[in-house]
């Protein structure tokens, strides 16, 4: 009973091991993904001073509209109205994308 025990121990180890190395790899992907997204969220700001893609202006009201990496959510977003409504700022994941006038 005990080396068949023994033996069961070490697939176990490896199993173990396997799995965390499998979590580690995952956990590396997710930090180089989350710095490639705060890269494009930079860049995003500083091309064309982070100006939406599309913007429309109606009776009394503004749309923009702004193609943010995939991975960003709607959580990830705040969006600050100041000076009645005449100055914008975007901010995503820390990052300003607009802050101007409107």
């Amino acid at each position: 009973g005990g080396p068949a025990q023994a033996g069961g121990g070490g697939a176990r180890s490896r199993r173990v091991a396997l799995l965390t190395e499998l979590d580690q790899q995952a956990q590396e992907k997710q930090e180089r993904l989350a710095q490639q997204d705060q890269a494009d969220l930079a860049r995003l700001a500083e091309r064309c001073r982070g100006e939406p893609t599309r913007f429309e202006q109606s009776a009394g009201e503004v749309y923009c509209t702004w193609v943010l990496p995939e991975s960003v959510s709607a959580r990830e977003i705040s969006v600050f109205p100041a000076k009645g409504g005449n100055h914008l700022r975007i901010v995503a994941r820390s990052v300003a994308g607009f802050d101007a006038p409107l």
